[in-house]
């Protein structure tokens, strides 16, 4: 099944030309190219997760509500060894007891990388620089294992730059952490 998505997907993603990917998409504001490499984004961080799975580490990375997805999986499987949040938020907009930010001394050990945009008008930076500052005293000793980026100037849709900055990040971050089954 999921062999003959990943084709339907493929075949269809080619039969488009350059004028088709810079056409609007039924998502307002985004393009075809937009949707794209989002969901080529999402799928790598699927495979990298598979693969840290299968090898005893895993990671979990996500952007826009995969990154407030990647927050909430630290909480939800104590395996989750390394986090990456890119313009996600830990703090999410309808009042949950179980939103992430609620339960900062439940993230440590794991190592969590946030990843912001100081003009983001979905996910603003200041809940997740906030977060930031709660997480750390839990990591006093272990400093190291949060980071937070706020990338100056952009919006939530980064530019291509800051797309391939961010995937080089966590994969940085991933391999520091997730090294080996201790990280």
């Amino acid at each position: 099944m999921l062999a003959g998505s990943a084709a339907r997907f493929w075949a269809t993603a080619q039969a488009l030309t350059d004028d088709d990917l810079y056409q609007a998409s039924a998502l307002p504001g985004w393009t075809r190219a937009h949707v794209l490499t989002h969901l080529a984004q999402a799928a790598d961080s699927r495979t990298g997760l598979l693969r840290a799975a299968r090898a005893g580490r895993v990671g979990v990375a996500g952007r826009s509500l995969g990154g407030n997805i990647a927050y909430a999986s630290v909480l939800a499987d104590t395996r989750v060894r390394a986090a990456v949040s890119v313009v996600g938020s830990p703090e999410w907009t309808l009042p949950r007891p179980h939103s992430p930010h609620h339960h900062p001394d439940r993230f440590f050990p794991a190592a969590v990388l946030s990843l912001a945009a100081e003009f983001d008008e979905h996910c603003p930076p200041g809940p997740i620089k906030a977060f930031y500052a709660a997480l750390e005293p839990g990591y006093a000793a272990e400093p190291a294992r949060i980071r937070y980026v706020e990338y100056p100037g952009v919006g939530h849709f980064l530019t291509p730059e800051l797309d391939e900055a961010t995937r080089r990040e966590m994969v940085a971050w991933f391999q520091r952490w997730l090294a080996s089954p201790a990280g």
